[in-house]
């Protein structure tokens, strides 16, 4: 039992000691290397409930979908190649478009000058050379601002930064962009 005890001790020390001796010699830590999940997650637009694709062909037969998300509270937002972003419940029922005409429909787009300022601070200091492409507040009360460069980063209510975001169901590099002559007919029609 005495050697139990003695050992365990032992590991504990060698565990407290590697784990402290990388952490302690850097000095400081760069917030650029943290991520944080954002508010919308990007989906996959064949996993769109079937009555939003009946939605979009049926009301935007000639635009496609640029982008699709699935907001926090489960509602989809479809952004079409065309600029029109398309509001749908959980089950695919269609909501609205998302003209941020006071329709609610949860983030709030933001001109620049509606962020606070240490946000702003922060992207000089860190992305000089980019500008702001895209900012909303979210229905979380995060702040996600899209850079031109397609980074985002989310910042607190009070405009801390918190970490570079990413989607949970983002699959980066599996998608390769086809020509639409490029499709079978049969998805054409």
């Amino acid at each position: 039992m005495k050697h139990l005890i003695k050992l365990f001790f032992i590991l504990a020390a060698i565990l407290t000691f590697t784990s402290c001796s990388k952490d302690s010699d850097s000095g400081s830590t760069n917030p650029l290397n943290s991520t944080v999940i954002r508010a919308d997650s990007s989906i996959n637009t064949a996993t769109l409930p079937q009555a939003v694709l009946d939605y979009i062909s049926t009301n935007y037969p000639d635009v496609t979908v640029k982008k699709s998300e699935i907001e926090d509270n489960g509602n989809y937002e479809v952004k079409l190649n065309n600029g029109v972003e398309l509001i749908f419940d959980a089950e695919g029922a269609f909501l609205g478009v998302d003209d941020d005409g006071g329709n609610n429909f949860d983030d709030t787009h933001l001109n620049i000058s509606e962020l606070p300022q240490i946000s702003l601070d922060f992207i000089a200091t860190n992305y000089p050379n980019e500008s702001i492409d895209e900012a909303e507040l979210e229905n979380n009360g995060n702040y996600e601002i899209e850079l031109e460069n397609e980074v985002t980063l989310i910042f607190d209510i009070d405009g801390n930064f918190l970490g570079i975001g990413v989607d949970e169901n983002e699959d980066d590099g599996d998608e390769t962009n086809i020509e639409v002559a490029s499709l079978p007919q049969i998805i054409s029609d």
